[in-house]
């Protein structure tokens, strides 16, 4: 039976074959495409099987049965009459089932695949039967013909011209098709049915001809795509080719990853909202992507496009050292609570002093004004100073771990949760003290500020301040004398 092409009907099967409609009725299944593909074609290469004499003889346009493609996805037959059926190559589904691995027993099809032409093939679907068995005559040195003729895949490999579906369509060792290897070596096709031969993974032919260099346009080629969705048109974006249409711009993997997203990573500027605000499943626009890139925005609208964590434009590029002083900007906070003005204080040397920015925290208790002293920034209130973590982190730490000073001795002895305080920090970075109260704060591992100086080269000479003992045995002393010869004993705190 030959189907009739009608592209809206056909098109349309498609749509609810993707929603999940299996359809029943021969005048569904004998839908074609403008490349003679039909829908029963299409649901057999998808392993579906069909057990309707009609549509099992439904044809493409190179002859090609149902029943072959539900032979060529490994079902097996055992009517003779469905045996027989040949494209207009004259290949049978016998002989798509051998390709498969299927051992055929049966004389009169063992016949049929040495191309006796004694067998005629039954073209009644009621006939099953052969009523009479042809006579095998031995022939005085007759030659022996091979049941397994060289596979097409050593052939091409012997340097044979492949043009032939029934060929091309081979599996190869490796799990592609034999177009898959002809692709990759630079052979280029245009037939769609030839296009459209997938590996396991889903990848097709057009895939790795994208890859080779070869550009396309038809959506029906771009829209083609593997398992986790990744379509030629991804692939064609990756190797550099730019689109301009919002429709192929917005062609989209299983995670929403689209086609102008790939762009925008290999350094595409577009110009259009509609563009930017193209996202995946997590929210992430094309904006972000861009934004990654370097680009700099200057539209609030843009700036505040978020993805689901909240993390928006102005984040990004916050990341990667822009500023602004703009409040509704600075003030936006993704889940975690990080809002942009933290990340500029992080990333680039501008500095805020009004209070609401620098009181912003996030869910660590993490203040704009921990980041702005990390980072340098020393010009702090005290009450500024005394702002704290939910691990008991102030701001005052925060400087001291910059390098800066605390002489408020009531900062310098304020700790932490661990119980390491300002002064712990500030002897880490060679401030000296002798003040006795601050010289024997301990953390919780018992090691004291004492203990700190002393690595960091100064030597005492009281015995009291050399005993002080660590909560792993180590003393002031121990670390003095494993430091003899390797610092300068320059620095001597004579209490």
């Amino acid at each position: 039976m030959n189907a009739v092409y009608t592209s809206k009907n056909y098109k349309l099967m498609l749509k609810k074959l993707d929603n999940g409609y299996i359809p029943h009725k021969l005048e569904e299944l004998s839908l074609v495409s403008q490349t003679g593909y039909t829908i029963a074609h299409r649901m057999a290469d998808a392993g579906h099987q069909f057990y309707d004499p009609k549509v099992l003889r439904i044809k493409n346009k190179t002859g090609l049965t149902v029943a072959h493609a539900m032979a060529r996805a490994g079902y097996q037959f055992t009517q003779f009459d469905i045996l027989c059926l040949s494209t207009e190559e004259g290949t049978t589904v016998a002989e798509f089932m051998a390709r498969q691995g299927y051992v055929h027993t049966d004389l009169r099809i063992l016949r049929l695949l040495n191309h006796d032409e004694s067998v005629v093939p039954v073209e009644s679907v009621q006939c099953t039967t052969v009523t009479k068995m042809p006579t095998l005559k031995p022939k005085p040195k007759q030659t022996v013909v091979e049941l397994t003729p060289k596979t097409p895949e050593l052939r091409y490999r012997d340097g044979a011209t492949i043009t032939e579906f029934k060929d091309l369509r081979y599996i190869c060792e490796n799990g592609d098709t034999l177009a898959h290897l002809m692709a990759k070596d630079g052979s280029v096709f245009t037939d769609l049915d030839v296009l459209m031969l997938a590996s396991e993974d889903g990848l097709t032919v057009a895939h790795i001809m994208a890859r080779e260099g070869c550009v396309f346009k038809d959506m029906e080629v771009l829209t083609l795509a593997s398992v986790n969705g990744w379509s030629v048109a991804h692939e064609q974006a990756r190797q550099g080719y730019t689109f301009k249409a919002i429709a192929k711009l917005s062609i989209a993997d299983v995670i929403g990853y689209t086609v102008a997203h790939i762009m925008a990573e290999h350094g595409s500027r577009f110009s259009r909202m509609e563009v930017y605000t193209l996202a995946d499943a997590h929210g992430y626009t094309v904006a972000h992507v861009m934004a990654e890139q370097g680009y700099l925005f200057e539209s609030t609208e843009v700036l505040l496009l978020a993805d689901n964590n909240g993390l928006t434009v102005a984040h990004v590029m916050a990341e990667h050292g822009w500023h602004t002083d703009v409040l509704k900007i600075l003030k936006c906070a993704t889940t975690d609570g990080t809002t942009v003005a933290h990340l500029i204080c992080k990333h680039s040397n501008r500095y805020y002093y009004l209070p609401e920015i620098l009181a912003l925290a996030d869910s660590t208790g993490t203040t704009v004004a921990h980041e702005q002293a990390l980072s340098g920034f020393q010009g702090f209130t005290e009450t500024q100073l005394w702002m704290k973590d939910i691990k008991g982190f102030t701001v005052a730490h925060a400087v001291a771990a910059a390098g800066g000073y605390i002489s408020d001795v009531e900062l310098q002895r304020t700790g932490d949760i661990d119980g390491d305080t300002v002064a712990h920090i500030m002897a880490h970075k060679g401030h000296g003290f002798t003040d006795p109260e601050i010289l024997e704060l301990s953390n919780k591992e018992g090691l004291t500020v004492a203990h700190i100086m002393a690595t960091q080269g100064y030597e005492f000479v009281t015995k009291k301040y050399l005993a002080l003992t660590a909560g792993d045995g180590t003393t002031v002393a121990n670390i003095i004398n494993a430091n003899c010869g390797n610092v300068p004993h320059l620095k001597i705190v004579n209490i």
